[in-house]
């Protein structure tokens, strides 16, 4: 871990924000036709279909407005992924950053979510390239399952990067609330 992880992120925090900010917008907006009874989370339950036969259910019942949506938000999501891992990476390294001087062993998990976080972006990749195949002309088998299975360990590895820099930042505002030297 980089000392000048903390620094970079407290610099450039409002960056990550904008960047994520900027690329979800478009994202809710293209998922808005998609969601209904069968989908009411829109291209999440499409993601999360793990079967080609629920895969085939949920598209079956989006018109074609809706579909040209999804094939824009596979598009938005590119730029979204790229963003949303840069920011949960720079932000859990800048929460080990932090916590290091409390917590060694608790600190250095920084780095090793920060890689999670990016690990967690080439799985949405690779889930968007099989959601592309699945909703292509070939088919959903076996690709409607391939999608969900990077989808489900994209959102495991977001939960965990986003459970450790809350609760980092949550423990180091506190520490340094309390006067401890969680800041540098």
């Amino acid at each position: 871990m980089t000392a000048d992880a903390d620094a970079h992120f407290r610099r450039h925090w409002w960056k990550y924000l904008l960047a994520v900010l900027l690329t979800w917008i478009p994202l809710a907006w293209f998922d808005l036709p998609l969601q209904n009874r069968s989908a009411p989370v829109g291209i999440i339950s499409l993601e999360l279909a793990f079967t080609p036969r629920r895969f085939d259910e949920i598209v079956a019942t989006w018109d074609e407005v809706a579909r040209v949506s999804a094939w824009y938000s596979l598009v938005v999501d590119l730029a979204f992924m790229v963003a949303y891992a840069l920011a949960l990476r720079a932000w859990a390294r800048a929460v080990g950053q932090r916590l290091l001087a409390e917590s060694p062993i608790v600190g250095r998990w920084g780095d090793k979510v920060g890689a999670g976080a990016l690990l967690a972006g080439v799985c949405d990749l690779m889930e968007n390239i099989a959601l592309a195949v699945a909703l292509g002309p070939g088919g959903s088998d076996p690709w409607a399952s391939v999608a969900s299975s990077f989808a489900a360990l994209k959102f495991f590895l977001l939960i965990v990067a986003l459970f450790y820099a809350l609760n980092g930042a949550i423990a180091a505002w506190m520490a340094k609330a309390r006067g401890l030297s969680a800041t540098r």
